[in-house]
């Protein structure tokens, strides 16, 4: 285990909030071929979409990172998200604006693991909010179980009248009741292949509650569920396998 990894296990382990560096390479899929690689020292470089590499300054305010290119264009904030930076890019020459979301690669995060997670889930409800203010509908057009190991997830479902899709991803704990996964592998939806997602969670005895904001992971589909909150029960093992 690296030292990062050790450190931020004890941190978990006492109940305390691990701190989650900004330094590293955020890029990925959803951010259109750009990278931005930041350095401890306030030292920021950008890899443009042409492959351009230009030195920049950065500095933190909370969740918003505010970028001097030193000239070589116009500064721009950043708004830190989990283990990503998201950057609205504003429509231009008949192209819509979008919002783009770069991810550090996930290994190099200092993710850590959380015991209580760990093992074969039963999902048992599934409610949809369409919006802040609405209230949710119950769905139970899916039947899906999980299994949650150390760095990994894998979840089956059987959507009425069809065969079982399986999902993987890889996962790690923020930070306690916030965990990071990113797809590996998905039957079903193919093109959510490499998208990251945060989710909160919480545990209790056995049974644990998980939601997403799918918001959060694509900013620029308004027209998607504000949240999905899903709700399992701890399952015998066999069920997982």
């Amino acid at each position: 285990m690296k030292l990062t990894h050790a450190i931020a296990a004890l941190a978990f382990a006492a109940g305390a909030t691990p701190s989650f560096a900004i330094e590293g390479v955020y890029s990925g899929t959803q951010c259109a071929n750009m990278k931005f690689d930041f350095h401890g020292d306030g030292q920021l470089f950008i890899t443009e979409v042409s492959g351009r590499e230009s030195p920049a300054k950065y500095k933190v305010s909370g969740d918003k990172i505010a970028v001097d290119t030193m000239g070589s264009g116009p500064g721009f904030v950043l708004t830190l998200q989990g283990d990503s930076v998201q950057m609205k890019v504003p429509a231009i020459l008949g192209k819509p604006g979008k919002t783009l979301v770069c991810s550090k690669p996930f290994e190099s995060a200092s993710y850590v693991s959380d015991p209580r997670v760990i093992g074969c889930w039963q999902q048992t409800r599934l409610l949809v909010y369409k919006d802040e203010t609405s209230p949710p509908k119950e769905s139970n057009a899916t039947a899906c179980h999980v299994l949650f190991e150390k760095s990994t997830y894998t979840s089956v479902c059987t959507p009425p009248g069809k065969s079982p899709a399986t999902t993987v991803a890889k996962v790690g704990v923020l930070k306690p009741g916030l965990m990071a996964t990113e797809v590996v592998r998905s039957e079903a939806f193919p093109q959510t292949i490499g998208m990251r997602a945060n989710a909160s969670y919480a545990v209790s005895g056995d049974t644990m509650e998980r939601q997403i904001f799918p918001r959060e992971i694509n900013p620029d589909n308004t027209t998607a569920p504000w949240k999905f909150d899903y709700f399992f029960k701890r399952a015998d093992a066999a069920v997982c396998r």
